[in-house]
């Protein structure tokens, strides 16, 4: 039997050929047997009438469709070996014609597991962080640090509510670049004013070098993604797009705001907002299926070291409610995706003091 392989976008292989009506008469008898079992006549018990008055009563185009459906399921397995293909969703098979004593054509359809073909990372991600503008680190700091001391003022009022007063929000946005006192500092748990300056030093670095870590990880990723040459199918993108989608309205009911209230808001349906989630959904896949490339081009490997914290972050993550399994799952890959991370030179240190 003659297929031709025709290779489409989105994981999509189609395997066309032609049933020969040799194959297709050899389960023409199993389609005639499995009818009358099913069919109906009036004067017959079920499954007791006899073939001539069934096949007259079903049609023999039917039978023959029937019997070259057969004899496709019979090859399937045979041709997807043969074309070495893994379908990840159930096959969708199609006949053209099945005209009585003739061969039949077919089409199948199989989607394919989610690939990316192989790039240069390393390159990719370097480029990626040398087009970023060079940050002023000292003033980041120090704004950081302004920010701390507003908030760190407005618990330290908050902890006499009778000395409240308006403006008070203002006053301490003005106060900024004043250190705090030991009074300050001791309403909020200091020993002294010197005590608390070191704690927002502290924080403010951490939040410098914390944002700018992420900045230079979103802009390989975003580079990654661009440079991934991919075929995902429309499936995991769906579902995905669905997962994003449940997401979506659990943050939207976090601000106390019902989903179709929403939905009269931005004036969409909720297909339209999980269409609107497709292109991230996208972004999200192909991010995983690189980063999956990385781990096995490099041959990443969790340490001996690596696995004893993943075990101490996993028990965490099990004590928070999340089973067992799915936060073990969960720590393994977030500490395999930090090792990616390394690869490509965005490893996570800590900040300096």
């Amino acid at each position: 039997m003659n297929v031709t392989k025709e290779v489409r976008h989105n994981a999509e292989v189609v395997l066309k050929g032609t049933l020969p009506k040799e194959t297709v008469k050899q389960f023409y008898e199993k389609a005639v047997d499995a009818a009358v079992k099913e069919v109906s006549m009036s004067g017959f018990r079920k499954g007791h009438a006899p073939k001539d008055l069934v096949i007259k009563e079903v049609g023999v185009g039917f039978l023959w469709k029937d019997a070259a459906e057969r004899a496709l399921r019979e090859e399937v397995d045979d041709l997807l070996k043969q074309e070495k293909l893994v379908p990840i969703v159930p096959l969708a098979l199609s006949l053209k014609g099945a005209e009585p004593d003739l061969d039949v054509d077919f089409e199948i359809v199989v989607v394919t597991p989610p690939v990316c073909e192989s790039f240069d990372y390393k390159t990719v991600a370097q480029k990626a962080l040398a087009a970023l503008p060079t940050e002023d680190v000292t003033k980041e700091t120090a704004e950081a640090k302004r920010a701390f001391r507003t908030q760190v003022r407005a618990i330290a009022k908050m902890s006499k509510p009778e000395e409240v007063k308006e403006g008070d929000s203002q006053e301490n946005e003005d106060k900024a670049d004043v250190a705090l006192s030991d009074d300050e500092a001791k309403l909020v748990g200091f020993e002294n004013g010197e005590a608390a300056e070191f704690f927002i030093h502290g924080e403010a670095e951490k939040a410098v070098h914390d944002r700018g870590n992420q900045k230079k990880r979103s802009a390989v990723a975003e580079a990654l993604i661009a440079g991934a040459v991919c075929q995902i199918p429309n499936v995991l993108v769906e579902e995905e797009s669905r997962s994003l989608l449940e997401t979506f309205k659990r943050d939207v009911a976090g601000q106390n705001l019902q989903w179709n209230e929403y939905l009269k808001r931005v004036g969409k349906t909720e297909e339209q907002v999980r269409e609107d989630l497709r292109p991230s959904a996208t972004k999200r896949i192909t991010l995983d299926l690189v980063f999956g490339n990385i781990i096995r081009e490099e041959k990443l490997e969790l340490t001996e070291e690596d696995k004893k914290k993943e075990e101490e972050f996993a028990h965490k993550i099990v004590s928070q409610g999340v089973p067992h399994d799915r936060a073990h799952s969960y720590a393994r890959e977030s500490f395999m995706r930090e090792k990616v991370w390394e690869v490509v030179g965005v490893k996570s240190e800590p900040a300096v003091s």
